[in-house]
């Protein structure tokens, strides 16, 4: 257990440039609950599509020379995965870059404890008196959002799409300490994969309870979620929607569109590594989170 200062040395990392605390399963293979990275001693920077190979080259480099890397990539940045999309997606720069990671000599590990501890402490970088929203919106009104709708459905019935994934964004004024929204929101929320993301230009506070991929030596596995209900206001009830959701034709079919679509996506990863199988273990798998009840697969 690292003594109450170390704590709050870590705490105060929070809003320094370049630090970086992952929670995941990718923490708990290393035998720990989440890692810091903090003090970078270099950037890698994506800013265009037409540099996304030498971006990785550059990232392959660091990992080669002994170097830990951490950072994120945005979804803007998918088309550079596709070499037919990479020139036609290449006219524009976003304010912020498409891709940031760090370079580290090695992250600091913290145990389950010394992660509660580090969060129910009232340090200064934790402090939320001074922590306001204000002014959310969403970024479609609702003329708009009911003629994508209706434009989607089309798409559909014409064959030329089986499944859109279709979201919008919400977007708020905030001003106080990003690092104490983040332990407020954690508290609220507690998720599998937790993340604070802090490269000094932006703050991003990510939470979620699906598992994107994990790659370990037998092999990537994956668990997509599609499907899902509230909860239930006591266990029987809690009980009587489980069962529900995992029956529920549309919530199916929609958890089996993903899964053919990844199924799809590693199957092409196994040709281009040479060889492989793509097994699914599990189907329709209803997971019980703090607000939720989530189909999973």
């Amino acid at each position: 257990m690292k003594p109450p200062a170390d704590l709050d040395r870590t705490a105060g990392l929070f809003m320094r440039h370049g630090t970086l605390w992952f929670e995941s399963a990718f923490c708990r293979k290393r035998g720990c609950e989440a890692l810091l990275f903090s003090n970078p001693v270099e950037e890698v920077v994506l800013e265009s599509i037409s540099g996304i190979e030498a971006f990785f080259r550059t990232i392959e480099e660091k990992l080669d020379a002994g170097y830990y890397l951490a950072g994120w990539l945005d979804y803007e940045a998918g088309p550079g995965f596709e070499r037919s999309l990479v020139n036609s997606c290449d006219g524009s720069r976003t304010p912020s870059p498409l891709a940031w990671f760090g370079v580290y000599r090695e992250p600091e590990q913290f145990s389950p404890v010394e992660v509660e501890v580090l969060f129910s402490r009232r340090n200064t970088c934790f402090q939320d008196e001074q922590e306001e929203l204000s002014g959310l919106s969403f970024n479609l009104s609702s003329q708009e959002y009911s003629e994508k709708i209706r434009a989607l459905k089309d798409e559909i019935a014409a064959g030329n799409v089986y499944q859109v994934n279709f979201t919008g964004r919400y977007r708020f004024s905030f001003s106080g300490n990003p690092a104490a929204l983040f332990r407020s929101l954690r508290l609220e929320q507690p998720d599998s994969y937790t993340a604070f993301l802090n490269n000094g230009r932006h703050a991003i506070l990510s939470f979620s309870p699906e598992l994107f991929f994990r790659r370990d030596s037998q092999g990537l596995v994956v668990r997509p979620m599609k499907g899902t209900s509230r909860r239930g206001g006591t266990p029987e009830e809690d009980r009587f929607l489980r069962e529900g959701l995992s029956r529920d034709e549309k919530n199916r079919s929609e958890n089996v569109m993903i899964v053919d679509l990844l199924r799809n996506d590693l199957a092409r990863l196994m040709h281009q590594a040479g060889g492989g199988e793509v097994r699914v273990n599990s189907l329709f798998d209803v997971e019980t989170y703090e607000s939720l009840l989530q189909m999973t697969s």
